[in-house]
């Protein structure tokens, strides 16, 4: 029954998720009331390389994915897996150091104890390292806001945009 539930609630969420992670239209409509213009095609041997290189960070998805509908661990066991993936990835990519890591874990356990949601705490910390005033950012993110509010409504109204693919893998009826 856990793996069911876990199934289900992980295949549930990709295209609600899937649906907030494409970039919406307000990204290009301000890149181009900024003048922001390409820098032209790259070369497929750059695209092919680039590519290549990101499989091992795509791998992560694939595992937690993975291992959650194969009952090889639960959703929140994921977290961990997810945790220790990615740390792995980041010695590889060369991130970060032995010596870093005392400092990332202690950085972690303070975040893991904030109580400010998740947006907002981002947004303090993007706004301070950007050294940009919040007021500027946040008339920039209401579009995308807007697309998130549109995007919950969606899925917490109408079932079936998020349980489509629960359904089409038989893990439900």
């Amino acid at each position: 029954r856990a793996y069911c539930a876990a199934a289900v609630s992980s295949t549930a969420a990709i295209l609600p998720v899937s649906v907030l992670s494409t970039p919406p239209e307000p990204s290009s409509s301000t890149a181009k009331k900024r003048g922001y213009v390409a820098e032209g095609r790259m070369p497929a041997r750059v695209v092919l390389r680039t590519v290549l290189d990101a499989i091992p960070s795509l791998l992560l998805i694939v595992i937690i994915i993975g291992g959650i509908l194969g009952g090889v661990f639960t959703a929140t066991e994921a977290s961990a897996v997810a945790v220790a993936y990615a740390t792995v990835l980041a010695f590889l990519y060369k991130g970060i150091t032995l010596k870093d890591l005392p400092r990332i874990i202690l950085d972690s356990a303070r975040m893991t104890g904030t109580i400010t949601p998740p947006v907002g705490s981002i947004l303090f910390t993007g706004c301070k390292v950007g050294r940009v005033d919040i007021e500027s950012v946040v008339k920039e993110l209401l579009p995308y806001f807007a697309a998130i509010l549109v995007t919950l409504l969606l899925v917490t109204y109408i079932p079936a945009i998020s349980m489509a693919l629960p359904t089409a893998a038989g893990l439900i009826k």
